[in-house]
């Protein structure tokens, strides 16, 4: 099927991809990748979507503060703690707490939508460290903020 609104020259996303590529639209690049990046996380391929985050990152449009930022930071976060515990990297222990850093502030601003996530990366950072029972008393922590905030997706992330 064409995409009556790109002139029927955009069939698939590939078409789009390379058609924003060649236009250097970059909000619709970091959009197609964010998109790979929230598959290959929600599939448990740790490894595509670091690469995928990367490619963000180096995008002008990511330094934009956007919707999708949040979510980009908080699973990037989360997957770093999981790299580090498996061994790929102190670097890893570094972005996680970067991602931490910047849950806490906008946490700070919107507690109903961020306080879940920045106690379940709290958890991810004590469970890297080896610090057990503050892991599950964060573990917890998010699970509770989640629910009493009715973020039941992020609920089954704790």
């Amino acid at each position: 099927p064409d995409f009556p609104d790109f002139g029927g020259v955009i069939r698939d996303e590939s078409s789009l991809f390379f058609d924003a590529q060649t236009k250097q639209n970059f909000v619709l690049i970091e959009g197609i990748h964010i998109r790979h990046f929230n598959s290959a996380f929600w599939m448990g391929d740790y490894a595509e979507a670091n690469k995928l985050s990367q490619a963000i990152l180096a995008l002008p449009s990511s330094k934009n503060l956007k919707v999708q930022t949040v979510f980009h930071t908080f699973f990037m976060g989360l997957i770093a703690f999981h790299m580090y515990r498996d061994g790929e990297g102190e670097e890893n222990l570094e972005k996680g707490e970067e991602a931490l850093v910047k849950m806490e502030v906008w946490s700070n601003c919107s507690a109903a939508n961020h306080i879940n996530k920045l106690l379940l990366l709290e958890a991810e950072r004590h469970a890297s460290m080896c610090n057990i029972k503050a892991a599950k008393v964060a573990f917890q922590g998010s699970v509770r903020a989640a629910r009493d905030y009715g973020l039941v997706h992020e609920q089954g992330l704790a």
